[in-house]
């Protein structure tokens, strides 16, 4: 499935810190993320070129704005043998691993979401719940329509930061689309280990407090 980020994102990278410690020495060379991720593993899924827009700055190049055209896969892998597997400068395989299921279904958008986050706090992002069989999905009171079984979501919480402060900043990297859940510990959840957010890459926009 081709997306544009023109409007949600990546849109005009806003995220600086996130852009360069995933393309590294790459970007120097005004490698796109796109073909940053080629570079990095092989796809599943074709990719687009991409427009950007390049300036000279100090020191070095800088990236104004860049829209961003691509092909987006939903990869799948195996926790015996990718488990360890680095999908991006903070996350491995077996953080979506789901209890019970050696397969571990997984979309990139996903991964550079939450990079994006954990990179935008300067915390580390910890990942509650990945990819779901449907036997786990139903254990847990999953929806059955739920994009955990896609590979398309994580709920996930960012340590010592607040979930209305962490869907704030996800609504800015999916201000159009996308799902986005808030699970706070509050009053009304006093049970709660830890507040959480859901975030996931659907094509339409869904948003919800529970």
């Amino acid at each position: 499935v081709q997306r544009d980020y023109g409007g949600g994102l990546l849109q005009w990278i806003n995220c600086w810190s996130c852009w360069k410690s995933w393309c590294g020495p790459s970007l120097a060379r005004g490698t796109s993320y796109a073909n940053r991720s080629l570079e990095m593993e092989p796809l599943t899924a074709s990719r687009a070129t991409t427009t950007t827009d390049k300036t000279k700055s100090s020191p070095g190049w800088g990236l104004l704005k860049r829209k961003v055209v691509f092909s987006i896969a939903i990869k799948e892998y195996s926790m015996s043998r990718d488990s360890t597997r680095q999908l991006s400068p903070s996350f491995r395989v077996r953080e979506f691993g789901c209890k019970g299921s050696d397969v571990v279904l997984l979309d990139e958008e996903l991964v550079v979401l939450l990079q994006c986050i954990r990179e935008h706090f300067g915390k580390p992002v910890h990942i509650t719940s990945g990819y779901r069989t449907a036997a786990h999905n139903a254990a847990v009171g999953g929806n059955k329509s739920s994009q955990h079984l896609l590979g398309r979501a994580a709920d996930f919480y960012v340590e010592g930061v607040d979930v209305a402060t962490v869907a704030a900043y996800a609504e800015t990297l999916l201000p159009s689309r996308g799902g986005i859940g808030r699970y706070p510990k509050d009053a009304k959840h006093p049970t709660r280990k830890t507040g959480w957010v859901h975030i996931d890459t659907r094509a339409n926009k869904s948003r919800w407090s529970m």
